[in-house]
């Protein structure tokens, strides 16, 4: 029996220069832009309204046509999946896209590590979820919260 394939999961903000490395021989890797498929919550919300806040969430996976995109993404990870198990790979990487990687880009990564993680631990190691540039996002927030507040 083989090892488990290690799946990690990331989203990201493409304002912040953020790019994923290449994969090395033992990984596969696919990058999906959310921008184009999923509108920008963030006037909606309080500046310091995450991905990871049930209102925004809520938001984000009610806006039309979001729940059927996001189970044709899961079946595509999943495909990946299989390759990566079947071919031999140690790991998949997954990465989400938006702009600012603080809303749109953290729901959908959530959501499909809850789908991963459902699946048969025999197979899979995790998913490991990283936010990768949130806290850039949200130490900017503020900053730019304590600039406005009058003295």
């Amino acid at each position: 029996m083989r090892d488990p394939v290690v799946v990690k999961i990331f989203s990201f903000g493409q304002k912040w220069g953020f790019y994923p490395n290449g994969p090395d021989d033992k990984t596969l890797q696919f990058i999906v832009d959310v921008r184009g498929k999923i509108p920008d919550p963030a006037e909606h919300f309080p500046a310091l309204a995450d991905g990871t806040t049930p209102e925004v969430r809520r938001w984000v996976l009610g806006q039309e046509g979001v729940g059927e995109w996001l189970d044709r993404l899961v079946q595509t990870a999943e495909a990946w999946f299989n390759e990566a198990y079947l071919g031999g790979y140690e790991g998949i990487n997954m990465f989400f896209m938006c702009t600012g990687g603080f809303q749109r880009s953290v729901v959908v990564a959530e959501e499909v590590a809850k789908k991963f993680a459902l699946w048969d631990t025999v197979s899979v190691h995790g998913p490991i979820v990283t936010h990768v540039t949130m806290p850039l996002a949200i130490a900017q927030k503020m900053a730019t919260l304590k600039n406005s507040t009058p003295k």
